[in-house]
């Protein structure tokens, strides 16, 4: 399955139904990352990476590659200090550096949505309704896109 396939299939859902965990199984073994805004304060990552991450007014994140797999953490300096790996520490600050991030924008001016997700990574866009209305642009990722 390529990312943007996924897109395609995901296109069209409704807010809370964005993925079967089926899906995101697939996702996770073909090195897809889902990336969408949910709720008023939420950017969720399904597939390769999985998390929930605060973002009440929007928030960045940097993605790299951990010891078992990838993962992502906020794009501000301290929360990469914070990580207790060395390893994982000089990856997340090679990414911020390297560019490789997630920004959830809220209430973003560019779409009449609560949220657009993007990424400088090539992805592949998709709509998540809510009652028939755009509410989050998020974009699907492929891993091996990551210049790691």
């Amino acid at each position: 399955m390529t990312k943007e396939e996924l897109a395609a299939r995901l296109t069209g859902r409704e807010m809370g139904e964005e993925l079967t965990e089926a899906e995101d199984a697939e996702a996770k073994a073909a090195g897809l990352v889902v990336c969408f805004g949910h709720s008023d304060d939420n950017l969720e990552l399904r597939g390769a990476i999985y998390d929930e991450v605060s973002a009440w007014r929007g928030t960045t994140l940097v993605l790299y590659r951990a010891r078992h797999g990838y993962e992502c953490t906020t794009a501000e300096t301290q929360a990469i200090r914070e990580l207790e790996d060395d390893a994982a520490l000089e990856a997340a600050f090679r990414a911020r550096r390297l560019g490789i991030t997630v920004t959830a924008v809220a209430n973003p001016k560019d779409l009449n949505a609560n949220w657009h997700v993007i990424s400088p990574l090539p992805g592949a866009a998709f709509d998540v309704l809510e009652k028939g209305r755009l509410f989050c642009r998020g974009v699907v990722l492929d891993v091996a896109d990551l210049p790691l």
